[in-house]
């Protein structure tokens, strides 16, 4: 009778999973109108409106890739590049070549005068082609080396003293849990013998030993890469992989808070419910309580029904505060799960509603 009313209980479940999530819309895309010019991993300024037959991406790339062949230029500095006035509008001009025009409409869309903008975007220019040099230059490549070395050294050290660590530790924990470990025993049986105990601390050891390892590996590759302009670009990515899901993970913690307080309650309330419901039908099945028509002998059925609905109808409660309750891999895993459990047990279901029948007729 209990399994009927649970198996009920997970269907129910189910049509609240689906319920609980906002029917997905179809959401149109929508081409940017804004582009940023990027020099050497650094961003420059903002393109805003398109030039002549060039998209705005279009107009971006260009910018940049006329940027990199001037920084690659050893006979270019940054102290030439001038503002020239062109026929559609302002041109930033390194010897002969226009780096990027500068038109009305872009400085419209920064609330600027084309002027203004033309000299901010030039004071842009000159300073990433100094940096783009300096970062290049033989004292900068020399302590970029330097630094590389003492962090391999560092890394060497870190690395010989945790296996170092690794090596006297290990004997002394396994020494000490063979000892002094009090045992877990039932009827004379060992539920968790020694030698037992001793290679799961080992084996959780050697896990550690070689996360800890990877770890600092982790760390130092892209710290060593950030110390050389060609490899500066792969640290950021690196440590991407790293801080990106312990950022989304923290996010996700944080936004659960609310809903974690909200499940607290629920389930709070339900445990003071069933209380409450177990002590009526405990004086209802001694006698003290008295409901006409209704018998002694069915106190102790009537609960264990009514416990199973109230904790059925808690369920669907909190489900939707649930962590990834509204995805679809979720609900459809709950509509399985119930659909499973009614196709498959149809004699559990039989013998609950005869159980009910002989119980009440």
């Amino acid at each position: 009778m209990i399994r009927f009313l649970l198996m009920s209980g997970s269907l129910l479940l189910g049509g609240a999973a689906s319920a609980a999530a906002p029917a997905a819309s179809a959401t149109p895309t929508v081409e940017r109108s804004s582009e940023p010019v990027h020099f050497d991993g650094a961003e420059l300024f903002w393109l805003h409106r398109p030039f002549q037959s060039m998209a705005v991406a279009e107009r971006a790339e260009r910018v940049e890739d006329r940027l990199k062949r001037l920084a690659e230029n050893r006979a270019a500095v940054g102290d030439g590049i001038k503002i020239v006035e062109g026929k559609d509008g302002l041109d930033l001009m390194s010897g002969n070549r226009v780096l990027l025009t500068v038109t009305a409409l872009d400085a419209a869309a920064e609330k600027l005068e084309p002027k203004a903008l033309a000299e901010r975007n030039a004071a842009a220019i000159r300073a990433a082609l100094d940096r783009y040099r300096q970062s290049r230059g033989l004292l900068t490549l020399l302590s970029g080396l330097a630094l590389a070395i003492l962090c391999t050294l560092a890394l060497l050290a870190a690395m010989r003293l945790l296996n170092r660590t690794y090596a006297l530790g290990l004997p002394k924990i396994e020494y000490f849990l063979q000892r002094h470990m009090p045992r877990a025993r039932f009827q004379g049986v060992d539920l968790l013998p020694g030698d037992q105990l001793v290679d799961g601390v080992a084996a959780a050891a050697a896990g550690t030993r070689y996360l800890l390892l990877g770890l600092m590996l982790y760390i130092y590759l892209p710290l060593v890469f950030s110390f050389f302009p060609w490899t500066r670009g792969y640290a950021g990515t690196l440590f991407g992989y790293f801080l990106g899901p312990v950022r989304n993970l923290l996010a996700a913690v944080l936004g659960f808070i609310p809903d974690f307080f909200v499940i607290v309650v629920m389930v709070g309330a339900t445990v003071y419910l069933q209380k409450i419901v177990r002590t009526v039908f405990r004086e209802l099945g001694r006698g003290r309580i008295v409901i006409g028509g209704f018998y002694a002998d069915w106190a102790e059925p009537t609960f264990q029904i009514a416990r199973a609905l109230i904790w059925a109808f808690t369920i669907v409660a909190v489900f939707p505060y649930l962590p990834g309750s509204s995805s679809p891999a979720f609900r459809g895993m709950s509509v399985f799960i119930g659909v499973l459990l009614s196709f498959g047990s149809s004699s559990a279901i039989s013998n609950g509603v005869a159980g009910i029948i002989l119980t009440y007729m």
